[in-house]
């Protein structure tokens, strides 16, 4: 699969984080033309390319995802447009904090109801817990970067994670490991029984 990603830059050439970015728009109508503006431009970088049957993961910011239905399915008329099949498509859930969680769960069936995957995005950061995964029931799980990294130096930690991957996979779940640079690193998510790898020791971003 190809994880889609923002490369942005200030005036002045700087490098600049999503996070950075979809923090200084104005308002939600900002926010929701900018994170479309976004996701049609990765939307046509995967369907020129030859893909074959692999799967676009693609981050969609998580006010634009609460609040998508008064903004209409701007995805699913640029899919038919691309002639993307909706099944190739993961939409990825960022673990952030909501004040209305079935905001969230309404537009995760929305999309799932259009034929995409659901991913929860960065679990084990953050504002992570298990019951959100029984909640939304996603068919993806990405475990946070941080988690791998402290399990290459902590036996400890490494002793738990192969216990959090059964759970996940227990609750319908396929677990993708994140963050993986080093050799080692990937015996742990092998180790792990994890699903999935992703990380600049298989590639780096293109």
């Amino acid at each position: 699969g190809f994880e889609a990603l923002m490369r942005a830059t200030d005036p002045e050439g700087r490098p600049r984080g999503p996070h950075e970015v979809f923090d200084g728009t104005r308002g939600h109508t900002d926010t929701v033309v900018l994170d479309r503006l976004c996701r049609a431009i990765h939307l046509y970088n995967f369907a020129r390319q030859d893909t074959g049957s692999a799967w676009l993961f693609l981050n969609i910011n998580p006010r634009v995802i609460a609040e998508g239905r008064r903004s209409g399915s701007f995805l699913q008329a640029k899919l038919e447009q691309l002639g993307l099949p909706p099944q190739r498509v993961v939409i990825e859930v960022v673990e952030a904090a909501l004040t209305d969680e079935t905001l969230l769960v309404d537009a995760v069936r929305r999309y799932r109801d259009l034929g995409c995957l659901i991913a929860i995005d960065d679990f084990g950061a953050g504002h992570s817990n298990f019951d959100r995964i029984c909640r939304l029931r996603p068919d993806i799980v990405k475990l946070d970067r941080s988690i791998v990294a402290q399990a290459a130096v902590d036996p400890g930690i490494r002793s738990i994670v192969p216990g959090m991957v059964s759970l996940l996979h227990e609750s319908g779940s396929l677990v993708v490991m994140e963050g993986i640079e080093t050799e080692y690193e990937a015996m742990v998510a092998m180790d792990a029984d994890a699903d999935f790898v992703q990380g600049y020791y298989f590639a780096r971003p293109m």
